[in-house]
């Protein structure tokens, strides 16, 4: 395995590696553990699985480096923000953006959460800290 969670802390199997085209920049693990989800400076957005194996879902959206990425509650989908200002939702295993919301922040996303409810945290170079529904968010 690439790593797990033990004692509520992610530890990485020592050995362990994924090998990547292009730098990542941000990752984030899925609260049960399963797939970590990781933004690449290439503006790729990619998923892998504890075991360091690339699983469906994916791809670009951004338009420039993601430097901000985030997992629901529920681990089912992800959320990506891009220094162009954007914002992807992407249900892990399904390849493309699910829901996007192109112009989120001027200055780039620098912060991104889900909160239990489903609503998503955004944070920018804008100065700004946004709460967005599923329901502002385009379909892809």
């Amino acid at each position: 395995l690439f790593g797990q969670i033990e004692g509520g802390k992610f530890v990485i199997n020592e050995g362990s590696k994924v090998s990547l085209l292009t730098p990542a920049n941000k990752l984030a693990y899925s609260p049960d553990g399963s797939h970590v989800v990781i933004g690449e400076m290439s503006r790729r957005v990619r998923f892998v699985s504890a075991k360091g194996e690339e699983v469906g879902g994916g791809g670009l959206m951004h338009s420039a480096r993601v430097d901000a990425v985030a997992f629901a509650p529920d681990g089912k989908l992800a959320v990506t923000g891009g220094l162009d200002g954007s914002v992807a939702v992407w249900q892990v295993g399904t390849k493309g953006d699910y829901r996007r919301l192109k112009s989120a922040h001027r200055g780039g996303v620098t912060g991104i959460a889900f909160a239990g409810d489903g609503t998503i945290f955004t944070a920018g170079g804008d100065n700004a800290i946004i709460a967005w529904t599923m329901d502002e968010a385009v379909s892809a």
